[in-house]
């Protein structure tokens, strides 16, 4: 329980990477590989050395960040086009929604923008001065309504 805490969203990526592996679905990665024998040879660092020069700073304490660090390298691998589906989704539609996401952000009407959401099951649209479509005062991003919204950043309810 310590551990799923201390991680949280960090074992997510292992879980996801490993999962098809063990069930010899796909094959791991070099790098997938390496981080994972990484993250295994850290482990039992973290559980059973302490700090002797610092009784509050215990090496416990700062060392998951190393195998964090490692977690979040192989989580950005499934950050890119295919949607999950090297993870065993179906990856006949992501093309198709890659080009209606992608199209929000070529200044288009806030209909469109709630047309793409209800599509596929969009709540909130997120957007920020470095979009073209954040300058254009008659974009989604002026019309829909802010549930989150500052000077350079917006994220705008779709429901």
């Amino acid at each position: 329980m310590g551990y799923t805490i201390g991680f949280g969203f960090f074992l997510v990526p292992l879980v996801v990477c490993l999962i098809p592996a063990m069930r010899c679905h796909s094959v791991l990665t070099a790098a997938q590989r390496t981080s994972v024998f990484l993250c295994a040879v850290s482990f039992p660092l973290i559980t059973f050395i302490r700090s002797g020069v610092l009784k509050s700073d215990d090496y416990g304490f700062r060392a998951p960040y190393v195998m964090q660090f490692l977690l979040l390298l192989v989580g950005s691998e499934f950050i890119r086009p295919g949607f999950g589906s090297e993870v065993g989704g179906d990856p006949s539609g992501c093309a198709e929604m890659a080009f209606f996401i992608t199209s929000l952000f070529k200044h288009p009407s806030a209909d469109q923008a709630q047309n793409v959401c209800h599509r596929y099951g969009i709540q909130y649209l997120v957007d920020n001065i470095y979009d073209p479509v954040w300058r254009d005062k008659r974009s989604w991003v002026w019309a829909l309504t802010p549930a989150v919204a500052d000077p350079e950043f917006r994220a705008l309810d779709c429901r």
